[in-house]
């Protein structure tokens, strides 16, 4: 499955997944070690029918350092969001 398909799937269930932005761009938090790259997305999460009861979600991708250069951020946003939206397809579903 891909992006559009959970999120269908998370929009049938009445799933608001929000994704934490500034000025409307995703916020990446990166963390750097000496080999790798560490790139974490995070988002709030509940139903529409139980809205008082949410969760926080992050997903995160690990680079090797000399392959960052090979990853576009429209890639790594995708990348992500799809590991975000999988996670919560399947705790609820």
């Amino acid at each position: 499955m891909d992006l559009l398909d959970y999120k269908r799937l998370a929009d049938i269930y009445y799933y608001v997944i929000k994704t934490e932005k500034i000025n409307g761009k995703l916020i990446f938090d990166r963390f750097y070690s000496d080999k790798e790259v560490t790139i974490t997305l995070s988002a709030t999460v509940w139903n529409l029918k139980d809205w008082k009861n949410y969760k926080k979600f992050s997903a995160s991708l690990k680079i090797p350092k000399e392959k960052i250069k090979d990853f576009t951020e429209k890639e790594i946003k995708k990348i992500l969001l799809t590991k975000l939206y999988k996670q919560v397809i399947k705790k609820y579903l």
